[in-house]
């Protein structure tokens, strides 16, 4: 999930944080592919990104690293619906 915003996972670099370094979650893609067995799908979840051809760019890295699917949160990150007040 590299759309996480929470703190814990963007202080320790995942998440959110991944969206700033396509290569690292790229390798990661490339780690659990290479690791985990054929029958076991490698998936993605990301936010967009500020440009639309960064985000294309994410999608093609993450898919030619192992990933069949890669779903796209329609949300920039650091953009997350407001707090209810209550």
């Amino acid at each position: 999930n590299m759309g996480c915003p929470k703190p814990f996972s963007t202080g320790g670099g995942m998440g959110q944080a991944l969206l700033k370094d396509p290569e690292r979650a790229a390798s990661i893609v490339k780690s659990l592919r290479r690791t985990l067995p054929a029958s076991v799908a490698v998936t993605c979840k990301i936010r967009l990104l500020p440009e639309i051809s960064e985000t294309c760019d994410l999608i093609r890295q993450l898919h030619s690293a192992g990933a069949v699917a890669v779903a796209l949160h329609c949300r920039y990150a650091g953009v997350d619906p407001p707090k209810d007040p209550q």
